[in-house]
């Protein structure tokens, strides 16, 4: 059995993934409530402001001073939460890093990484799913499923293009998906000004309520877009080295370790700094995204089965 392997499914390991995960649902969550407030309430509170404008209901002086200092919560809010995410991400990128290496049997990167965190910061970080037990299965067999015969160095370079395989397809939809939601809210508000017989200016006056979600959704794609060329990067940069071994196997060691080393520093950065991937998309296609992982190492492992290292 390769140590690899074996490794994976060591409790605190387990507990480690258990630590990432429950850390990226808080900086989800944080996310998806600096939007309601940052975002969606906006919209309501100016449309809200419309209706009671046409109706007498409350006059603009009255209402105006509570939009500014409701701005103004909502500016520190922001701030806030925004330097909270990031280091929620940073915590939670330095639980996965401290995996990895642990199962490649790779230097720890501190320039890099910083320093690692203590059992008892994973252990606070993953008790929400170690008092859950029913959700263990979801932490185990993370990498591989198998056992295969192959170098540590080679299977450690096979599962960092499963993990960059498999954030590409998650992102791929995502953007697929951002996509779609700014041109269906764009047409359905064309639509309907078509339809009701609106003027151009009272048009452009709805589409100004629109603009902060509009905005949130146009930063997103935008970020997605370039963590996908990164990702991407990454992605060619190691089936370029595995291409390498299936031509000729037999690798240099110290070479093979310094590009593991120099990819994972790579991956850190990128969980380090990127948004994390809504839960329902990761939820949705898990199974679909393990079973072409599966399949890949199976076909990785008929053509690398014959690597040795020297």
């Amino acid at each position: 059995m390769s140590q690899l392997f074996a490794r994976q499914n060591e409790e605190h390991n387990i507990f480690r993934q258990m630590a990432v995960r429950r850390l990226y649902s808080k900086a989800k969550f944080v996310n998806m409530t600096n939007f309601v407030f940052s975002a969606v309430i906006p919209v309501v509170l100016a449309v809200l402001a419309v209706i009671f404008r046409r109706t007498d209901f409350v006059t603009g002086q009255k209402i105006a001073p509570y939009f500014g200092y409701y701005g103004i919560a909502i500016l520190l809010f922001t701030l806030l939460t925004g330097g909270l995410v990031t280091l929620i991400k940073k915590k939670a990128a330095t639980i996965q890093e401290m995996y990895d290496c642990d199962l490649y049997g790779i230097a720890w990167n501190e320039l890099k990484c910083g320093t690692r965190l203590s059992r008892e910061e994973v252990f606070r970080a993953a008790r929400y799913y170690i008092k859950r037990p029913k959700h263990k299965h979801l932490f185990t067999d993370w990498y591989t499923k198998k056992d295969y015969a192959l170098p540590e160095l080679v299977l450690a370079l096979m599962c960092q293009g499963e993990n960059i395989g498999w954030d590409l397809s998650q992102r791929r939809i995502l953007k697929r998906f951002l996509w779609s939601i700014l041109i269906t809210s764009f047409v359905l508000l064309l639509a309907y000004g078509l339809y009701s017989g609106v003027r151009l200016d009272n048009f452009l006056y709805y589409i100004v309520f629109l603009l902060p979600l509009f905005r949130h959704f146009i930063l997103q794609l935008n970020e997605n877009v370039r963590t996908l060329a990164r990702s991407e990067k990454v992605k060619s940069f190691i089936e370029k080295k595995l291409h390498e071994l299936k031509e000729k196997p037999v690798a240099d060691e110290l070479k093979l370790a310094e590009n593991v080393r120099m990819i994972q520093d790579e991956i850190f950065s990128h969980r380090a700094s990127s948004s994390p991937v809504p839960d329902f998309l990761h939820g949705w296609y898990r199974r679909f995204n393990e079973e072409v992982a599966q399949d890949s190492f199976d076909d990785l492992f008929r053509e690398l089965k014959d690597v040795r290292l020297s």
